[in-house]
């Protein structure tokens, strides 16, 4: 670290801080000529002497919220404005369900047995498979 003291008396502040950031030459960036870990050397070696600034820490973001986060007040608003419909709702269900179960009721009375309406299946006979030509063999075979 002896030799970095040395590099910092040797260099201004606007030098030093050219030499630690990365450069575009033809078109690709190039590598720092003083990384990051040397300039915290130098830094450290010359304590307040250090020409440069301290770098700013800037505060962490808040995270973007959730999506269901936003979306919580129509929903909720939404779940009361179903609820003032829900007696209508279960009466008209109750209603349906009543009058299924009268028709399935009636269906009982009226028709026969289920097992009496039921027909057993007929089947067809199958046509009997005509009879395969016989194979005939390669040198018999015409050309």
């Amino acid at each position: 670290t002896h030799t970095h003291t040395h590099m910092a008396a040797k260099y201004t502040a606007e030098q030093l801080l050219r030499l630690s950031k990365p450069t575009l030459v033809n078109g690709s960036w190039r590598k720092p000529a003083l990384s990051a870990r040397r300039l915290a050397e130098v830094r450290k070696a010359m304590g307040d002497d250090f020409p440069l600034p301290p770098k700013e820490k800037k505060p962490m973001r808040d995270p973007k919220p959730r999506k269901f986060v936003a979306l919580k007040q129509q929903r909720l608003l939404d779940i009361e404005e179903n609820m003032k419909k829900m007696p209508a709702m279960v009466e008209q269900f109750r209603k349906e369900r009543l009058q299924a179960r009268h028709a399935a009721r009636l269906a009982r009375e009226l028709l026969p047995p289920y097992h009496l309406s039921i027909k057993p299946e007929v089947k067809a006979p199958k046509a009997p498979k005509a009879p395969k030509a016989p194979k005939i063999a390669k040198a018999d075979r015409p050309t």
